[in-house]
Order: C-alpha cells, then structure tokens, then sequence
C-alpha cells in the first residue's frame, strides 16, 4: 500500500473512532485529512457526509 493510502486510512480509523466517542467536529477534520489524501474514497465521502 503506498504512504497516501495507508495516511489516509490512518485518519479514516481515527475519524470513526473520534465519531464513535461523540466527538464530531474532530471526526469530520479526520474524514476530510482521508479525503484529501485518497480523493474519491466511497467511504471516506460517505462517512464525512453521516457527520453532517
């Protein structure tokens, strides 16, 4: 896996777990740092959009 992907996984786990805790305006800044670094991800728009 190459470093973007595996940054951008990193932030996508962190993200879930920081919505997991109630703490959204950290989880959707986690969602976008996976987005921006894996454009187009299903799962990282996907989830971004749950938090709104």
């Amino acid at each position: 896996m190459n470093e973007s992907l595996e940054q951008a996984r990193e932030a996508f786990v962190r993200g879930i777990a920081l919505f997991g805790d109630g703490q959204y305006e950290p989880a959707d800044e986690a969602f976008t740092q996976a987005l921006a670094l894996a454009p187009g991800r299903a799962a990282s728009c996907a989830t971004r959009g749950i938090g709104y």
